[in-house]
């Protein structure tokens, strides 16, 4: 999350997870969705912020990106971004949801901790 600091993004993050363990191809997919986040943040948002909740309980880690949108402008991307971690999320049997409403974009992703094959 540096470099996006480094790049004029200011990042808070509230981590709840107590340092649950993710499978390889899962840990990959979490990486990713960050980066998705981030980026859209940093490329779309509004006043330079972005939040990160991450929480997790027995079965499910929970990825939420939330930053702050013109509400009257609507700049988008071409969506591929999107369409691409939706794909890579579902190889690891989670499922993401992006949305703006308001003043507000929020990318949210729930992965298993155990990835495809059931190994930790």
């Amino acid at each position: 999350m540096s470099s996006f600091a480094g790049a004029g993004l200011h990042v808070t993050v509230a981590d709840s997870t107590d340092g649950a363990r993710l499978e390889p191809a899962v840990d990959v997919v979490a990486y990713r969705v960050l980066q998705e986040g981030l980026t859209n943040a940093h490329r779309h948002g509004d006043d330079g912020m972005a939040e990160v909740t991450l929480d997790a309980d027995d079965e499910t880690l929970r990825i939420v990106v939330r930053n702050p949108v013109d509400d009257t402008s609507r700049r988008s991307g071409t969506g591929h971004g999107l369409l691409g971690l939706r794909e890579r999320v579902a190889t690891v049997r989670g499922h993401v949801l992006a949305e703006r409403l308001g003043p507000t974009s929020t990318l949210e992703a729930h992965l298993p901790l155990r990835g495809p094959a059931g190994d930790a």
